[in-house]
C-alpha cells in the first residue's frame, strides 16, 4: 500500500521518527511533492539536534521550490545558531507572504526580543496570539517564556521585565480562552516564586519515549486545533497539512480595506480587556486556592531514614569544604537544595553509590574533588586504576532495589551526573529502576547512566568518552537560557622556572592521581623529566610505576627510555591525559591546536613517534616508508595530510612489530562535539 505525506507527518507527530523518515525517503525517490518530503526530513533532523543535516535538507528543498515552511525552518535554524538578525529578516519575508501566520509571527517576535527590542517584539506575539486557530503561536510563546522565567531564575535580566511582557500579552489579547488564561497565570506564579516553568507540560512533538537519546533538542512545532465547545472528533495536523488547508481556504476569504482609525477610536483589545480585568483577578485567585487546597497533608517517607538503625550507611561520611562535590556544611545554606523529580527511593540510593565512591578516594590520602566537568577526565582516569574495585556497597537496606549489585557503576554515573548539575544547573530525574535516572538541562536529555555502561562494557575503552555529555551540555548551555556555573581553573605552572617545574608537576599529579600517596611526591618530583613546554600543555614523562597501567597504552606500545611513560599537562583545565592512549593523545592536540596544517601535522608526528608509541615503527619519511614496506606486501607510504567532508585527515603508516603493518588517522572536524579523534587500523 503506497503511503502518503500525510501518513508521514502522522508517524512524526507520534515520535516515531524512524517510520517517518522512511516514508519521506521513498517519496523523495518516487518524485512525489519532494519539497514537503525533503521538510519532513530536515524536521526530524533538527528535532535530532544535527543543525547542519537539517540545513542541508532545508536548502535542498528550497532549491525544489521555496516554500514558507523551509523558509520558517531555515530561520529558525539560523535563530538557534545565534544569528538572529538574519532570522528576523527572513522571518520578516514570510510574514509579508503569510500576514496569518501565528507560528512565523510568534518566532518571529522570539528573534526581536532576544536582540533586546521588547516593545516590537511583544507587539508581534500580541498580533500571533490575537489569530491562532492552529495554537502554533501560542505554544512557541509557552517555550519562549519558558526560557524567559530560566533566564529570570539565573539572575540574567529583571523580574519587572518578565513581568511586564507576560501582563501585556495577557491584557492585550482580546479573548484569550481559558488555557491561555490559566498558563498566564502560571508564569506570573513562576516569576513571581522565581520557580521554573514544567517544560514536560509546555513541549509539544517530542516522542513519548524522547529519553531514549542521549540528547533531546527543541521539538518543532506540532499543529493543535483549539477544543470544540460539544464533543467532536478532533485530528491535529502537521505543520505542512495545515499550511496546506490555510492555503486552501484563503480564497474563499473576502476583504475589504479599512479606513484608518482616528485619534478618537479606542483599541478594542485594551477596551476588552478592561472589560475582563475583574474576571481575570477572579480567575487568579480561584487557580490559587485550587493549587493550595491540591497541597495533600505531609506524610512518611516511603523510604526508611529512621526504622532503628544507627545510620542508613555503613560508611562513614566525609568531610568535604564547603565547594567540594556534595560538600558539607553546618549550616543551612540554599546552595543544598536543587529540585529534582522521580524516585525518592533511588535518589536516596544513588546518592549513597555516589558518597560512597567519595570514600574510595580517600583511602591513601586527603582527596578534594570540584564538581566541574573536567574532573570527568580524573574521575575516569583513577576507574581505570582501579578506584570503582575500592567502592564499597551501600546498606544492605537498598539490596531490594532492582540494580543493587550495580552500585559501583551508579556511583561513577552519579558522579558525572552530579557534575553537570552543579554546573550546568541540570535537573535530575531518578527512575525505577535507578538506571533509568536522567538529566534534563533546557530542552536536552542527558543519560550519565547509559554512558557508563556503555563504557563498562567496552572492551576498548579509548572509543567512548565519558566527557561527552559535558560537550552536550555546554552545547544545550548555549542554546538556552541555563546559566552555567563556571569555575576558571588557574594554571599553578605559569611562571615556573623550568628547574621548579618538575616539582610543581609532581605536586599535582600526585594529588591528581587517587593510589598515590603525598609521600610519593619526592620521588616521582626526582624522577619527572620536561619533554615540552608550551601555552597550551606541558608534556613530560616519568617512570611507569607512578602511572597508571593504562598509560602504558596497548601492548606496552607508550614504553620509552626504559621503562618510563609519557603524560601531557592540559593547561586551561588542570587535566592529565596519557599520551600512550588515543583519546589522551587527542586531547592534547584539542589544547595545543586549533587547525590541522603541516606545522600541525609535523608537530603530531613526532608527539606520536617520541610519546604514543615509541615500541612501534612508524613511516615519517619516504626513506622509512620504503625500509618499513614488507616484500611481497603492500608498500608503506609516508604520512598523507588529506582534507573533504568538513574535516581535515592525517594519515600515517607504520609497523607494529611482530603484528604487522597498522595505519593511525589522525582526524580534525571543528564542529564537530569532539574535534580531535585518533583512530587505530591494523
Amino acid at each position: 500500500m503506497q503511503r502518503t505525506i500525510a501518513d508521514a507527518w502522522d508517524e512524526y507527530e507520534r515520535g516515531h521518527d524512524g517510520e517517518a523518515r522512511e516514508i519521506f525517503e521513498q517519496l523523495i525517490k518516487d518524485g512525489k511533492d519532494p519539497a514537503a518530503a525533503l521538510l519532513g526530513l530536515a524536521r526530524i533532523d533538527y528535532r535530532e539536534g544535527n543543525l547542519d543535516r537539517a540545513e542541508r535538507r532545508v536548502n535542498e528543498g528550497m532549491n525544489v521550490r521555496k516554500t514558507p515552511e523551509l523558509r520558517i525552518l531555515e530561520a529558525q535554524i539560523l535563530g538557534d545558531r545565534g544569528q538572529r538578525s538574519s532570522a528576523e529578516s527572513r522571518l520578516k519575508a514570510v510574514i509579508g507572504m503569510q500576514p496569518d501566520n501565528a507560528f512565523a509571527r510568534a518566532l518571529y517576535g522570539e528573534q526581536i526580543i532576544r536582540q533586546g527590542r521588547w516593545e516590537d517584539g511583544t507587539n508581534q506575539f500580541i498580533a500571533a496570539l490575537s489569530n491562532d486557530p492552529s495554537r502554533h503561536g501560542f505554544q512557541h510563546f509557552r517555550k519562549v517564556t519558558t526560557d524567559l522565567v530560566d533566564a529570570l531564575i539565573a539572575g540574567r535580566m529583571p523580574e519587572k521585565t518578565a513581568m511586564q511582557f507576560v501582563n501585556r500579552l495577557a491584557y492585550s489579547i482580546a479573548k484569550p480562552d481559558q488555557e491561555m488564561n490559566h498558563f498566564f497565570g502560571e508564569a506570573r506564579r513562576a516569576i513571581s516564586g522565581r520557580q521554573a516553568i514544567d517544560r514536560k507540560r509546555s513541549t509539544v512533538g517530542a516522542p513519548l519515549n524522547a529519553q531514549g537519546r542521549l540528547s533531546r533538542p527543541d521539538p518543532s512545532p506540532q499543529a493543535r486545533a483549539p477544543q470544540p465547545m460539544a464533543p467532536q472528533p478532533h485530528t491535529s495536523a502537521s505543520p505542512y497539512q495545515s499550511a496546506q488547508s490555510s492555503a486552501q481556504a484563503q480564497p474563499a476569504r473576502q476583504t475589504r480595506p479599512q479606513p484608518p482609525p482616528s485619534r478618537q477610536q479606542s483599541n478594542p483589545n485594551v477596551d476588552a480587556n478592561i472589560q475582563n480585568v475583574r474576571a481575570l483577578i477572579l480567575e487568579e485567585k480561584r487557580l490559587n486556592e485550587d493549587l493550595l487546597s491540591g497541597i495533600p497533608a505531609p506524610e512518611p517517607l516511603e523510604w526508611p531514614s529512621e526504622m532503628g538503625y544507627s545510620t542508613i550507611d555503613t560508611v562513614p561520611p566525609v568531610l568535604l569544604k564547603r565547594d567540594s562535590l556534595l560538600g558539607y556544611s553546618s549550616q543551612i545554606d540554599t546552595r543544598d537544595f536543587r529540585v529534582t523529580t522521580g524516585s525518592l527511593a533511588s535518589e536516596i540510593f544513588l546518592e549513597r553509590c555516589l558518597r560512597n565512591l567519595l570514600v574510595a578516594t580517600q583511602e591513601n590520602k586527603a582527596v578534594v574533588l570540584d564538581a566541574r566537568p573536567d574532573s570527568v577526565w580524573q574521575m575516569e582516569m583513577n576507574c581505570r586504576d582501579g578506584l570503582l574495585d575500592n567502592v564499597k556497597p551501600p546498606s544492605e537496606l537498598y539490596n531490594e532495589l532492582e540494580g543493587y549489585e550495580n552500585f559501583a557503576a551508579y556511583s561513577l554515573a552519579m558522579f558525572l551526573g552530579h557534575s553537570l548539575a552543579v554546573t550546568h544547573n541540570a535537573t535530575w530525574t531518578f527512575g525505577k529502576p535507578a538506571s533509568e535516572s536522567f538529566l534534563e538541562l533546557g530542552e536536552t536529555v542527558l543519560k550519565p547512566f547509559e554512558l557508563v555502561d556503555r563504557w563498562l562494557k567496552s572492551e576498548d575503552k579509548e572509543s567512548v568518552n565519558l566527557d561527552l555529555l559535558s560537550r552536550l551540555a555546554k552545547r544545550a548551555t548555549q542554546r538556552s537560557t541555563a546559566m552555567s556555573v563556571r569555575r576558571d581553573y588557574i594554571d599553578p605552572t605559569r611562571g615556573v622556572q623550568n628547574d621548579s617545574l618538575p616539582a610543581t608537576l609532581a605536586t599535582l599529579w600526585t594529588g591528581y592521581l587517587f593510589s598515590l600517596s603525598d609521600a610519593a611526591i619526592s620521588h616521582v618530583s626526582d624522577s619527572l623529566k620536561i619533554d615540552q613546554d608550551t601555552d597550551g600543555a606541558i608534556t613530560f614523562s616519568l617512570p611507569s610505576k607512578w602511572a597508571p597501567t593504562f598509560a602504558a597504552g596497548p601492548g606496552g606500545a607508550g614504553i620509552r627510555d626504559g621503562d618510563r611513560v609519557s603524560l601531557a599537562y592540559i593547561r586551561r583545565s588542570g587535566e592529565f591525559v596519557a599520551l600512550a592512549t588515543r583519546k589522551g593523545f587527542a586531547a592534547y592536540m584539542e589544547a595545543t591546536s586549533s587547525e590541522l596544517d603541516n606545522d600541525t601535522a609535523i608537530r603530531a608526528l613526532k608527539v606520536l613517534d617520541t610519546a604514543h608509541c615509541p615500541q612501534w615503527r612508524l613511516a615519517a619519511d619516504p626513506a622509512s616508508a620504503k625500509a618499513l614496506s614488507v616484500p611481497g606486501a603492500k608498500a608503506l607510504t609516508p604520512p598523507q595530510l588529506r582534507s573533504g567532508g568538513g574535516q581535515k585527515r592525517l594519515e600515517v603508516q607504520g609497523l607494529i612489530p611482530q603484528k604487522g603493518p597498522m595505519q593511525f588517522d589522525l582526524i580534525f572536524s571543528p564542529t564537530d562535539l569532539i574535534p580531535w579523534k585518533l583512530e587505530l587500523k591494523t
